[in-house]
């Protein structure tokens, strides 16, 4: 099974780096994540092609979605997308690390002091703004049914992660509990905001109005 190439397709702020570290960890894997690689980090960029990767590397991470027209370069890869339930929590989480520079929600990288101090100053977002992200998230979603159905996917649904999602490609359950030292939720959300009703009032509108799958 670890002879074919896992493709792991990550939608910013939905656990996705968790979950790339506990496959590594738990199945053996050596991952890449190719927006690093400078062949895959300009415009126009270059094609996947597993010349690309030394040989012991079947784990690929992305956050750009347009690498899904391009996978059949790859032998029968399984494909695992990374999403979240909530679209007013992800794009929250999404404002708060774009303003704060805070991308990993860990304790060996968010001290205490540190996310204190953020709650204290809370920030006002503009409709805008919350427009831009939603925007970005929907054209994600696009690429995704653009395209999986010309490969096996799996979806993990960050919710999902906290009573465990089994993931049929990899015949192997996930869950947040296993491995909590990589992953801390945001305590209160409520207080790094000014106008955190009105961002989710906005993030509900807009979640209605791109015509977002919803997940039971």
């Amino acid at each position: 099974m670890h002879n074919r190439y896992i493709w792991l397709l990550r939608e910013p702020r939905t656990g996705s780096s968790w979950l790339a570290s506990h496959l590594q960890d738990k199945l053996n894997l050596k991952m890449i994540f190719i927006d690093e690689m400078p062949e895959f980090n300009k415009f126009p960029a270059d094609v996947p092609h597993p010349n690309h990767f030394p040989d012991d590397v079947r784990l690929i991470g992305t956050h750009y979605f347009v690498h899904l027209m391009n996978l059949s370069n790859f032998d029968n890869p399984l494909v695992i997308r990374t999403t979240r339930r909530s679209k007013s929590d992800r794009c929250i989480s999404m404002l708060y690390s774009k303003i704060y520079g805070t991308w990993h929600w860990r304790p060996d990288v968010l001290s205490e002091k540190t996310l204190q101090r953020t709650l204290e100053n809370p920030m006002y977002v503009t409709k805008q703004k919350v427009k831009v992200i939603m925007e970005n998230f929907k054209s994600q979603e696009d690429e995704w049914f653009r395209f999986c159905d010309q490969y096996e996917t799996n979806t993990v649904v960050y919710e999902d992660l906290f009573d465990g999602v089994y993931i049929p490609g990899l015949n192997t359950t996930v869950k947040f509990s296993d491995d909590s030292s990589k992953h801390i939720k945001f305590p209160d959300r409520t207080r790094a905001f000014i106008n955190y009703e009105e961002i989710v009032k906005w993030c509900s509108e807009y979640e209605d109005s791109m015509g977002f799958k919803k997940y039971e």
